[in-house]
């Protein structure tokens, strides 16, 4: 590698890590500052219920893109096939997700003796296929260094989930409004890197570049499930 590239290399990654920890700091700030404000309307089981919906939802997410999204952000660049065939198998994964956890919803509910976890578990159902929508374009503006642009979308959408989260806790939905704020961060950090990102999805469904995609991410989903 030439002196030159490898100089616009180093430049490109410190600016990539200036974002990125910008993007973390920011967004934990902003969150503390909402929790400070929220805390005072809403009773620690409230916060305990939703916490326990976000890490089930949490949980599927991670799982529904095989893994591909990161052997992208490793191995670019991908053909047209591969990515438009990984873009429909994520979100149609995550949308049978979303549909077998409406339909536990209820046996999560009785197994936790918590009646109201089934109407927060069938809304936060949504926020999966919000993220899959996304997450093919999040990956590509990484591999090019654009994390400018997520760094943006993220701290946008928090702001705005955080201030929607405070009107309608001082309005009395109580542990809705944090329902609320999840729901409509991953539908803004969604829509603001599908509206950014170069690229966008075909109809085109390649199953030989699927296959492909999936043996070679398998490792990464392996641990992901260890993680878990």
């Amino acid at each position: 590698m030439r002196t030159q590239d490898f100089g616009g290399l180093k430049r490109q990654t410190a600016i990539g890590l200036f974002w990125s920890l910008g993007q973390a700091w920011g967004v934990r700030l902003i969150t503390l500052l909402h929790y400070l404000v929220i805390a005072r309307f809403l009773e620690p089981s409230d916060l305990g219920l939703v916490a326990f919906a976000i890490t089930i939802v949490a949980c599927l997410g991670s799982l529904a893109d095989f893994g591909i999204t990161t052997w992208i952000e490793s191995s670019p660049p991908q053909g047209a096939n591969t990515l438009d065939s990984a873009w429909w198998s994520t979100v149609i994964v995550a949308a049978l997700m979303a549909g077998a956890l409406v339909a536990s919803a209820p046996a999560l509910a009785n197994w936790s003796e918590k009646p109201q976890l089934t109407p927060v578990l069938r809304a936060l159902a949504l926020t999966p296929i919000f993220s899959a929508a996304s997450a093919i374009q999040c990956s590509l503006l990484k591999t090019h260094f654009m994390h400018r642009v997520i760094a943006i979308a993220s701290l946008f959408a928090c702001t705005i989930g955080s201030l929607t989260a405070i009107v309608c806790v001082v309005a009395g939905l109580s542990y809705w409004s944090l329902v609320a704020k999840v729901v409509l961060e991953a539908a803004l950090v969604s829509a603001v890197l599908a509206w950014c990102s170069p690229w966008r999805p075909s109809w085109h469904f390649d199953r030989r570049a699927w296959i492909e995609a999936v043996r070679r991410s398998l490792p990464i989903l392996g641990a992901r499930v260890l993680e878990i």
